[in-house]
């Protein structure tokens, strides 16, 4: 991703819940490249409650 968009990465998510290759119960870990804008607590709050929605954890990597 080029930029943090709550929107773009939740539908990505889906099909790869759809899909099987992200089980629930599974944690998944975003770690920005330093060169990507911090995201916001509203961006982050978005994933993570959407992650939660589908039974998996977000883990977010602010350190750069």
């Amino acid at each position: 991703y080029k930029t943090f968009d709550s929107k773009d990465m939740e539908l990505d998510i889906g099909v790869l819940i759809r899909s099987g290759i992200i089980a629930p119960g599974s944690v998944l870990h975003f770690d920005p490249t330093p060169d990507l804008k911090s995201p916001t607590d509203a961006q982050i709050k978005s994933l993570t409650d959407y992650c939660k929605k589908l039974g998996i954890t977000l883990v977010v990597s602010l350190t750069f």
